[in-house]
C-alpha cells in the first residue's frame, strides 16, 4: 500500500500560527471598519452635530408692538358755550321784528283802523326793549313810515334806548336828526331831545 503524505512536525506547528495571524488581521480590519463607519453614516453624523447657526440667523427679530399712547393726564376742558347777550332777541322776538319791518317798509295809510295802528304800536314797544342791528333797522323804518304820531314817538324812545348799546355807523343819530326837522312839532321835539341826549 502506498504511504500517505504527512506534514512534518515543523509544518504542523506552523499552521496554527498562520491561522492566528489571519484571524487577528481579520479582526483588526473589522474593528477599523466599525470605527470609521460608512461615508453616509459620517455625513449624517456631521449634519446632526453642526449647530443650526444659519437657521437661527435667518429668523427675523420679534416685532415689537408700538407703545400705546397714554391719555393726557389732564384732558382739555370742553368749549364753554357763550352765554346769550342781554336783550338778545329770541326766535319769537325775531319774528315780531320781521313782521314790524314788513308793516312799516312803506308809508302806512292815514286812515288805517285803530286796531291796526295799536297792533303796530305794541310791536314797536316790544322791539324797542331789545337791541341789535335788526332792532335798529325796524325802529328807523317805523319812525319814517308809520303814519300814527304815537307810534313814531314810541320809535324815537326805542331808538334812544337802542343807542345806549351802541350806534354803529351813526345810523340812529342820523335818523333822529332827520326826524327833528319833521313838520309835526311833536315828532320834531321828541326827536330833537333824543338827538341832543346822544350828543352829550
Amino acid at each position: 500500500m502506498p504511504q500517505l503524505w504527512r506534514p512534518s512536525a515543523a509544518r504542523q506547528r506552523l499552521v496554527p500560527a498562520v491561522l492566528f495571524v489571519v484571524a487577528f488581521a481579520a479582526a483588526v480590519l473589522i474593528s477599523n471598519r466599525d470605527r470609521s463607519g460608512s461615508p453616509a453614516d459620517v455625513s449624517i453624523a456631521r449634519a446632526a452635530s453642526t449647530p443650526t447657526v444659519r437657521a437661527v440667523a435667518s429668523e427675523s427679530p420679534p416685532t415689537v408692538a408700538p407703545a400705546a399712547t397714554m391719555p393726557a393726564e389732564h384732558p382739555a376742558p370742553a368749549a364753554v358755550t357763550a352765554a346769550p347777550k342781554k336783550n338778545e332777541p329770541t326766535a319769537d322776538q325775531l319774528k315780531v321784528i320781521d313782521d314790524l319791518k314788513q308793516q312799516v317798509a312803506i308809508r302806512t295809510e292815514e286812515g288805517a283802523a285803530m286796531e291796526e295802528r295799536e297792533a303796530r304800536g305794541d310791536a314797536i314797544r316790544e322791539v324797542g326793549k331789545l337791541s341789535g342791528p335788526q332792532v335798529t333797522e325796524a325802529l328807523i323804518a317805523a319812525l319814517r313810515n308809520d303814519s300814527d304820531i304815537r307810534n313814531r314817538i314810541l320809535a324815537v324812545e326805542g331808538l334812544r334806548r337802542a343807542a345806549a348799546a351802541g350806534d354803529e355807523g351813526g345810523r340812529i343819530r342820523e335818523a333822529l336828526r332827520e326826524a327833528s326837522t319833521s313838520a309835526n312839532e311833536v315828532i320834531a321835539g321828541h326827536a330833537r331831545e333824543a338827538y341832543d341826549a346822544l350828543a352829550k
